[in-house]
């Protein structure tokens, strides 16, 4: 017969074995925890930087062409001085290259009680000349534009030096302005967005510059997200 202290010394030992054997089976569960998580974030990161295809541009309208509107004439009209250059920040926040083809503005005349945003439709086209910008993934670049409109383009308007100007029909107006962006990319032939720049307030004053407020925040004008099998997300 085994004594109570011989029986003792036996269930302690057991006791230490379940013991050992559960903390092997915590340490187990962690690693697998962490092994996990790192095989998860490898798989993201992987999509992400090889698998993902995005491409995408934004910008920033740092200073326009001084446009006024003056009524003192006897015709009212639209000035448009194109000594300023107009400065933007092009911003390619995707991964792939972006290839900026054209920038310029759009002038629309509506009523002075227009609704503070509105479409860019309409009115007039004013080209910028530059250069070609080519932007590669994840980088930003200063473009300078210069606004210039060619008379053959638009008979209306009339051109003193760098100042072009044209008529409006009613002294009560205001006038929008909008810049637009043509882009190619590895996706798309050629895209053009057309985005709100400044919009005028109710005339208040017999000269009136639109070009003080600018646009801060970086505006997205083009996005377009796929994989390398060519699958747009």
């Amino acid at each position: 017969m085994k004594s109570p202290g011989a029986f003792r010394f036996r269930r302690r030992q057991e006791d230490t074995k379940k013991s050992a054997k559960l903390d092997l089976t915590l340490k187990d569960l962690v690693s697998l925890f962490f092994s996990a998580g790192a095989f998860v974030v490898s798989g993201v990161t992987f999509y992400f930087n090889v698998l993902s295809q995005t491409d995408e541009l934004r910008v920033v309208v740092d200073q326009l062409p001084r446009v006024t509107v003056d009524i003192l004439r006897d015709s009212p009209g639209v000035f448009v001085d194109t000594s300023n250059e107009m400065n933007v920040v092009l911003i390619n926040s995707g991964n792939r290259s972006i290839a900026v083809r054209e920038i310029g503005l759009r002038l629309i005349v509506v009523d002075a009680d227009a609704p503070k945003t509105g479409k860019c439709e309409g009115g007039r086209a004013w080209p910028g000349e530059g250069p070609l910008y080519v932007l590669e993934g994840k980088s930003t670049r200063a473009a300078k534009v210069k606004i210039r409109l060619h008379r053959d383009f638009d008979d209306a308007v009339q051109q003193e030096g760098e100042v072009y100007s044209f008529a409006v029909s009613k002294k009560d107006v205001t006038v929008r302005v909008c810049a637009y962006i043509g882009v190619a990319t590895p996706s798309i032939g050629y895209a053009s967005s057309e985005f709100e720049v400044l919009q005028a307030s109710n005339y208040s004053g017999p000269r009136w510059n639109i070009s003080e407020d600018k646009t801060a925040a970086p505006i997205l004008v083009h996005r377009h997200t796929g994989t390398i099998f060519g699958k747009q997300l």
